[in-house]
């Protein structure tokens, strides 16, 4: 019989493998009128347009992205690149605190002259829409995009408001009815307070460029 420890350093092996297989992957940013910069050690990616928009009093956006190979590159390259070409863009990873992306990514955005910009809308995706969840005061943001999202009790049992778009309804998550009760408990609730709910059966990684492309006026 194979001693139990060999097995827990086999996964243990696994897990380091398929983490850093993931890590390589969409790592490269797609290029357009704008200035990336990807902070690899905080794990926090920011954007300034060559010719931003002009019309909002807010403009930055803040993301938060998922697991895997939705990391902060990945998602940016999600996001429909007219919305690229003309906004403020900041993305984190899930398991960075929210908190500590909007600091590096204001500080980061200071060093290139941009200090009064506010936050426009501030969006999650999967285990990002998640750690959004976690973190959520109601009508403390502009606009909160809630993507496909895993949720826990504490996160469902939350009071989300008018300014809510949650979308979900991909196979990932709906396959074994996971979150079944919770996403209509979440649904009915921001429905209630005047916030946007949108079921929608596609692949799980077509939430982001789905949702920034539909929703692009409302952040």
């Amino acid at each position: 019989m194979i001693d139990k420890r060999i097995y827990l350093v086999v996964a243990l092996l696994c897990i380091v493998l398929i983490h850093r297989y993931f890590n390589k992957l969409d790592n490269s940013l797609e290029s357009g009128a704008y200035t990336t910069t990807w902070l690899k050690d905080q794990d926090v990616l920011f954007s300034v347009p060559d010719n931003p928009e002009k019309t909002r009093s807010s403009q930055l956006m803040v993301i938060i992205s998922g697991q895997y190979q939705s990391n902060p590159a990945w998602f940016f390259n999600h996001i429909p690149v007219r919305i690229r070409n003309k906004r403020y863009i900041v993305i984190g990873s899930w398991d960075t605190p929210v908190n500590h992306t909007l600091k590096y990514g204001r500080e980061a955005m200071e060093k290139v002259g941009i200090i009064d910009t506010g936050i426009s809308s501030i969006s999650g995706f999967s285990a990002g829409g998640s750690a959004l969840m976690d973190i959520y005061k109601n009508n403390h943001y502009g606009r909160v995009m809630i993507l496909d999202p895993a949720i826990s009790p504490t996160q469902e049992h939350k009071e989300y408001g008018h300014e809510v778009i949650f979308l979900y309804g991909s196979g990932l998550h709906d396959r074994y009815n996971t979150y079944a009760d919770e996403y209509d408990t979440v649904a009915r609730e921001i429905v209630e307070n005047g916030g946007i709910v949108e079921e929608k059966n596609i692949n799980h990684y077509e939430f982001p460029y789905y949702g920034f492309n539909k929703y692009e006026n409302e952040l």
